[in-house]
C-alpha cells in the first residue's frame, strides 16, 4: 500500500470522524497516529450511534424448523450470487471468499460458538479473529480494513479503515445464522464487526445482521422495506442510544420523497459525505437504505445470472462500494424472496448451503457463557 494512498484514505477517515483535516501539518506521517489517540482540533462533533445496545447473549429457547430455514439459506446465497454476476460470474469459492467471505465462516465456525457456548465467547474475541485471519490469508475479505490487519498483523488503536463496510457485507449470513434470535444476531456481527471496525462501522452490520434475521420470521405480505425501516427503528431507539441514525432514517425518507429519479436521490442523500472514504459504512448504509425505500416491489432473485434485477443495477451506479452494497441488497433481498432453485449456481455454492445449515441450532437451548 502506498505511502501517499494511506496518507490520503487517513485523511478522509479522520475528516469523518470529525477531525480538522486542514489544520494538519502536511509533512506530519500519518504512522503516528496508530496506537495513539487522535489529538487533532473537531470539525464538529459527530454523533457515534454506539453505545449503549445490546451485544451480550441471551438465555432463550427458541428455535426454527429447518423447512423454514432451508428456502432462507438457499435465499441468501442466491441473492448474493445475483448481485455479482455479470462478466466477472463468480465460479470460484476463492473468489466469492474475496468479497463477501461467507465460504471461509460457513466452514470454520461451529454451532457452539455461534450460540456462545465457548465462554465468554472466546472464538470471536477480536484477537482471536485475527490470528485466525493470518492463518488462513488467502481466504479472507480482499476490504481494505481486513487487508490492512492482515499487513500489520495486529490491531492498532487506530487506522483508516475501521470503519470500511467489509463487516456489513458478512453481516446477512449472522443473520441467518442466529434468525430465531434478532439481538443475538446483531451482537454475532457486532463482535465480527468489532476486529477491524470501530462506531460506524460496528452499528451498521449490527443492524443488517437484525435486517436479515427479521426477515427470516417475517410473513407473506411484509415487504422488504417494512421489514428494514422497523427494525432500524426498534434498534436506533434502543435507550434512545442512537438519534443520528434515525436522523439518518428521516434524511433519506426525505431525499426519496423529494426526488423523483434515482440519481437525484442519491446526489440528496450523500451530499453530506463529501470527504468520506469510500468504504465508509455510513454512506454505504445509506445507499442501500435508499435502494430498499425506492425499489419495494424489486423482483425475487431468480437464481444466478439474471441481468433484470434493477435494484442491483441501480445500487451499482449510486458507486461507492458498489460491490458491496449490492451483496447485502442482494442478500437481504434472497431472503425475503427465496428462489425455488440454484440449479446455474456453482458447486461450491451447493457445499456451503449444506454448512451453512449445519451451523443452524438444532436444540431449543441458545445458551449465554
Amino acid at each position: 500500500m502506498g505511502v501517499s494512498i494511506f496518507q490520503d484514505d487517513s485523511l478522509k477517515q479522520a475528516w469523518a470522524e470529525g477531525y480538522n483535516v486542514l489544520a494538519l501539518d502536511p509533512a506530519q506521517a500519518p504512522t503516528t497516529w496508530l496506537d495513539q489517540p487522535i489529538s487533532l482540533p473537531l470539525r464538529v462533533p459527530v454523533p457515534y450511534p454506539f453505545q449503549p445496545f445490546p451485544v451480550g447473549f441471551i438465555k432463550v429457547k427458541r428455535r426454527f424448523s429447518l423447512d423454514v430455514m432451508y428456502p432462507r439459506v438457499r435465499g441468501l446465497w442466491a441473492g448474493a450470487l445475483e448481485a455479482l454476476c455479470g462478466p466477472g460470474s463468480i465460479e470460484e469459492v476463492s473468489r466469492f471468499n474475496a468479497i463477501v467471505h461467507w465460504p471461509f465462516l460457513v466452514t470454520t465456525l461451529t454451532p457452539s460458538w455461534i450460540v456462545g457456548q465457548t465462554g465468554p465467547h472466546a472464538a470471536l474475541e477480536p484477537d482471536t479473529v485475527l490470528q485466525e485471519w493470518l492463518a488462513h490469508a488467502s481466504q479472507i475479505q480482499e476490504t481494505s480494513a481486513e487487508q490492512y490487519l492482515l499487513e500489520l498483523r495486529r490491531r492498532p488503536r487506530w487506522h483508516p479503515y475501521r470503519e470500511a463496510t467489509g463487516a456489513m457485507r458478512r453481516a446477512p449470513l449472522w443473520g441467518v445464522l442466529n434468525a430465531p434470535i434478532p439481538a443475538q444476531a446483531g451482537a454475532l456481527a457486532y463482535h465480527d464487526a468489532v476486529v477491524a471496525h470501530a462506531e460506524w462501522g460496528t452499528w451498521t452490520a449490527y443492524l443488517i445482521a437484525q435486517v436479515a434475521a427479521q426477515l427470516c420470521q417475517s410473513r407473506d405480505g411484509q415487504s422488504l422495506s417494512a421489514v428494514f425501516t422497523k427494525t432500524l427503528e426498534q434498534v436506533a431507539g434502543y435507550k434512545g442510544a442512537q438519534p443520528a441514525a434515525i436522523e439518518l432514517l428521516a434524511d433519506v425518507r426525505t431525499a426519496c420523497a423529494k426526488a423523483h429519479t434515482w440519481e437525484d436521490r442519491i446526489r440528496l442523500i450523500l451530499e453530506p459525505f463529501a470527504g468520506y472514504p469510500t468504504g465508509h459504512s455510513l454512506p454505504n448504509f445509506a445507499i442501500i437504505l435508499a435502494a430498499v425505500l425506492s425499489f419495494p416491489n424489486d423482483p425475487e432473485p431468480t437464481a444466478i445470472n439474471d441481468s433484470g434485477n434493477t435494484a442491483i443495477a441501480a445500487i451499482c451506479e449510486a458507486g461507492w462500494d458498489a460491490i458491496g452494497n449490492s451483496v447485502v441488497f442482494g442478500a437481504l433481498q434472497g431472503i425475503h424472496h427465496p428462489p425455488e432453485s440454484l440449479t446455474t449456481a456453482p458447486a461450491f455454492v451447493e457445499e456451503c448451503i449444506n454448512h451453512t445449515i449445519a451451523l443452524l441450532p438444532k436444540t431449543p437451548s441458545f445458551l449465554r457463557p
